[in-house]
């Protein structure tokens, strides 16, 4: 089942930006280095497995404004920033 498919069957009217980015990515359009994290633990081991600095973003379907949403930290450069901003 395709990306699309899969958004239409939980009844999602928008994709999240990471699913929007694999639907991109799976027409051989680049995107950047990301993962989905959805722990502490895994935000830390992502950030460490792309390469400090990085930016953690809040991800949902529903959230299309992450600025606004203050669901976007930037420049984190060790474990410990990006403990304390998965936690903010």
């Amino acid at each position: 089942m395709n990306i699309l498919d899969e958004a239409i069957k939980k009844g999602q009217s928008t994709l999240s930006e990471y699913e929007s980015k694999k639907f991109l990515a799976s027409y051989g359009i680049p995107i950047t280095k990301e993962r989905l994290a959805k722990t502490k633990e895994e935000a830390i081991h992502a950030a460490k497995e792309i390469g400090f600095p990085v930016v953690l973003k809040g991800c949902a379907p529903e959230i299309t404004h992450k600025t606004e949403l203050n669901v976007v930290e930037l420049d984190l450069r060790d474990d410990i920033s990006v403990a304390d901003a998965y936690d903010r």
